[in-house]
């Protein structure tokens, strides 16, 4: 009696097992439909090669070793929104790859300038600031003065009565190695004391000069500039002064 019991069972694991595996299979195999594969690659593409850190991306979008999405569950439109939240994004398209890719296709804003009041603050051709330190590889740029007193908010355009006339100068002055623009005192309460400072960076070494403008004449004084012949400007450091209507004032820097 013992020994058919014995039987029976063994038949029905013989029998039960499978069956209980094959609905296991099935079930695992509906979940994955359903969910798809976990999210493995994200793969950044744009006009400069890898602009922001992978890990940057990852943390923009909620996505981690700790926090990962299933294939389905990732929404382009949540992701796209996410990237657009970075400050130094500037358009963004994202596309998914299956069975696990996530490609990011977008462009970074570009400096044309730093606020000098401020480290690592670019300016770009929109006039909208972000931060720069961290995320973009340094670069020499000119530095631009306005005259802040607070940080302006970040992603939003500038507004300052200065602004117009520092992005006059670096459209004038394309071509030369313009080290710094100041115009903080271009409004002064004194008339005496209105000036412009440009920067300009000469040749390869350290040699500078130092452009003193008039503050409604500065474009008149950038094509005097220009016209100065090597004999009229030695070598060193110089201060040329403009500010008297058709005069140039050059003093030498190095003591000589």
């Amino acid at each position: 009696m013992r020994s058919i019991r014995v039987w029976v069972v063994a038949l029905i694991l013989i029998f039960i097992i499978p069956v209980i595996g094959i609905k296991l299979r099935r079930n695992l195999k509906k979940m994955a439909y359903i969910n798809g594969d976990r999210i493995e690659y994200i793969i950044q593409t744009g006009s400069r090669k890898e602009a922001l850190p992978q890990i940057y991306l990852e943390e923009l979008l909620d996505l981690s070793v700790d926090h990962s999405l299933y294939f389905k569950q990732f929404s382009k439109k949540k992701a796209t929104e996410a990237l657009l939240n970075s400050f130094i994004i500037k358009k963004v398209s994202v596309q998914k790859r299956p069975p696990s890719t996530i490609y990011i296709d977008y462009e970074v804003r570009e400096p044309i300038a730093l606020l000098g009041e401020f480290n690592g603050i670019g300016l770009d051709a929109s006039r909208i600031v972000f931060p720069m330190e961290g995320f973009l590889s340094p670069k020499r740029l000119p530095e631009i003065l306005l005259g802040f007193d607070t940080l302006p908010r970040y992603g939003e355009a500038v507004e300052h009565p200065n602004l117009e006339v520092a992005l006059t100068l670096l459209q004038q002055l394309q071509g030369l190695n313009i080290e710094k623009i100041d115009l903080r005192n271009r409004r002064h309460s004194s008339y005496a004391k209105q000036e412009i400072i440009v920067v300009i960076n000469i040749g390869e070494g350290d040699e500078k000069h130092y452009l003193r403008l008039d503050v409604r004449d500065y474009r008149r004084n950038l094509e005097d500039y220009r016209t100065l012949t090597r004999e009229e400007i030695s070598k060193g450091d110089l201060m040329i002064d403009f500010r008297i209507k058709q005069l140039a004032f050059i003093e030498s820097l190095d003591g000589e």
